[in-house]
Formats: structure tokens, sequence, C-alpha cells
């Protein structure tokens, strides 16, 4: 199985031919950013763990930009930390009073965030600059003290869930609205630890403010990061602005997302022969019956199964289904207390999985990997 956009870019900064997902690693950071509120905590760990240098004044930003102008005596303090350290270390991305901006808007404006880069933030939106095909995420200002003196990170590889856009904006319609739509549909942790990679045919007609904005706001659905690939339009917003040269990655065309809704508190479904037992996040039991195979038809592929024991509430039936649309193949696994709400498909009156999209040229070997990996990170059977 092949590597997504950003899995791409974290094994480039690793020193690896490959990562997957969940893979521990340590990566080679272009950029570490701090503010006027965050710098100072990362500046005290900096000095209590002794360091004495920073890998590189160049790669270093500092941006004052949550209570400046100061607003009281605190965060006069707190500025002042900070000047004092970009001075006594030759921070030349250091921006204070009169220079500086809103830390996520100045960073791609000012060409120090570029495509292919490895970036770190202790603010939570740094997840923005993955608008210009770069792997961007916040961390705890501990995390941006050793990424000042190190030049280095240790990253969990997210999974991803790849989101096609098609067709083309209405007028006064934005990036703004496109992103809030997605995380109604996903929810506030609906892509909690993964990568948003973006895609598809619509990409070629959004703005770089657009895409800034969908980037930006990718944690506010718990993502690791948020990305867009590389194309005519971000390259014409980097030349002429980018300091570094910059390195176009793409995504594995066999590389898959994922995307699983759990609802009614299923963390994990647990199969054992005829019986489905849903277990919650912390490994306890919400329920377990036994399920029969029923002889419905349906023109979709659906395949149907019916609980065995009284009051199974919305656990009764279930259904699964591999499901081909135009440009992706999704296997399904949906749930209901009512067969009809399953066989209402269009009406959407269920539960379910929404488990993997892929190319829609796969192979049987790329749909078998689908299947494999699908039932690694939401299926178990019974020990």
């Amino acid at each position: 199985m092949g590597m997504t956009l950003t899995q791409k870019i974290l094994a480039a900064h690793a020193g690896l031919p490959e990562v997957k997902a969940g893979q521990l690693i340590n990566a080679k950071l272009d950029i570490v950013l701090g503010n006027d509120i965050t710098t100072p905590v990362a500046i005290n760990e900096f000095e209590r763990a002794g360091f004495d240098r920073v890998f590189d004044k160049e790669h270093i930003a500092i941006v004052l930009d949550h209570f400046v102008p100061n607003k009281d005596i605190k965060s006069a303090t707190q500025s002042k930390q900070c000047r004092e350290f970009a001075n006594k270390y030759d921070i030349l991305n250091f921006y204070d009073v009169g220079q500086m901006g809103i830390e996520h808007a100045l960073l791609p404006e000012k060409g120090i965030v570029t495509a292919g880069d490895c970036v770190i933030g202790a603010d939570s939106h740094t997840c923005t600059y993955g608008a210009l095909g770069a792997f961007s995420t916040g961390v705890g200002s501990t995390d941006m003290a050793a990424g000042m003196a190190t030049g280095m990170a240790w990253f969990k590889v997210p999974s991803a869930i790849k989101f096609v856009l098609t067709g083309k904006f209405n007028p006064r319609v934005s990036g703004k609205d496109l992103i809030l739509h997605i995380i109604g549909m996903i929810g506030v942790d609906g892509a909690l630890y993964k990568s948003m990679e973006f895609t598809g045919p619509g990409v070629e007609s959004l703005t770089m403010d657009d895409r800034l904005c969908i980037c930006n706001m990718a944690i506010e659905a718990g993502a690791k990061n948020g990305i867009f690939p590389v194309d005519e339009t971000c390259e014409a917003y980097l030349k002429g602005r980018s300091r570094r040269e910059w390195k176009k990655y793409e995504a594995d065309p066999d590389s898959m997302a994922f995307n699983c809704y759990f609802l009614g508190g299923i963390d994990k479904f647990v199969m054992d022969g005829h019986t489905i037992t849903g277990l919650d996040a912390q490994g306890q039991e919400v329920f377990s019956h036994t399920y029969k195979l029923l002889d419905e038809k349906n023109e979709n592929g659906f395949i149907f199964y019916q609980s065995e024991d009284e009051n199974s509430g919305e656990f009764t039936y279930f259904a699964f289904s591999p499901d081909t649309m135009e440009t992706t193949y999704h296997l399904e696994f949906r749930y209901a207390e009512d067969l009809s709400d399953l066989q209402s498909w269009f009406e959407g009156n269920y539960a379910y999985w929404n488990a993997a999209a892929i190319a829609e040229n796969y192979d049987q070997a790329t749909m078998e990997n689908v299947i494999e990996l699908f039932a690694t990170e939401n299926l178990s059977e019974a020990e």
C-alpha cells in the first residue's frame, strides 16, 4: 500500500524510504514557530534543560501577535522575555510591534514556510501551512523548546481521511463555509489525529486564501494536520515569495483514506462467528448479540444480518456492503433498529462506518489491502 501526501513528507524528513500509520519517527524540522503566549513557556523549558544554542537561527520564527501592543504588565513581561531570547540567539525571523501580523498569515506571506516543509508551532492552528503542500502541526511549548534546540521532533505517523472536492463555489461562498460544512458532517473529533487530505477536481477552483482557511481549521475537527497538493495556483503563490527552494510531494495513487464513524458509544466491534460484540473506548462491552443472515436482496449489494436476541435496540440489524461510487470504492458497515432504515439507504436512517476510499481503478491486491486495513483498524476477532 502506498503513502499519503503527509506520509511522503514525514518519510523524507525522517530519512526513511517509507512510513506507515502508527509508526513512531524522529523527523527533521524546517521551521519551529512560537508566539508571545507560548514562546515564554518554551524558553523556560529550553533553559531548564540546559540548552545553550539553537539548531538554526534562520529556521525559528517568533511572532508577537496575541497581546501586542501589550495590554498589561504580565503580557509586557512575556514580550520582553521573547525579545531577550531572540536577541541572545540572533533569531532572524523575530516579529515585534510594528512588524508583526497574525502569525499564520505572516509566515506564508513572508515566504518563511514553503511546500514540502515539516513545520511545528506552539499554536494549534499551525496546521494552516498545509495549504502550501507542507506538513505542519501544532505542538506544546515543551516540544517547541526541544525543536529550537535540536531541529527534530517526534511524531506518530497519522492515518488519513481523503476529501474529494468537486465543483465550484457559488457567489459569496468561501473556504470557511466548506470547512465548517465538513466539520458539521464529521464532528469536532471526526478526524482525531488523522491527516485531512484534500484532493479532487474542485481544488483547482480554490484560492490560496480558501486553502489557508480550510487547513487552518483542520484542528477544529481534531486533525493532526490538513494538506493540499501543490498545483499551479500554489506554485504561483510561492514564486517570488518563498525564501527557500520548495519540494513538491504527491500521494501514491494506491494510498487510501479511512473515515470511520462510531455511534452508540461504540469504539470497536469484535466478531466471533455469528456473534458481534460492541466495545467502548475503555474496552467495556456495550452489546453482544448473535446474528443470522437474512435472505434479503438489495440493488446496492448489501448483505443483511438480524439479531436473534430480543431487545437488541439500534443493533438489531446490520448491513455490510461494498459500495462503488463514481470515483471511489467504499466499504460500509451499517446498523439500525429497523430493517427498512437499512434498505432505504438514501434516507440515511442508520448509523454507519464509511470505511475506505480508494481510486476507482483499483485492482484486486489494492482491494485486499483496503479490507485488511479496515479490519485491523476497526474490527477484531474474539480471543
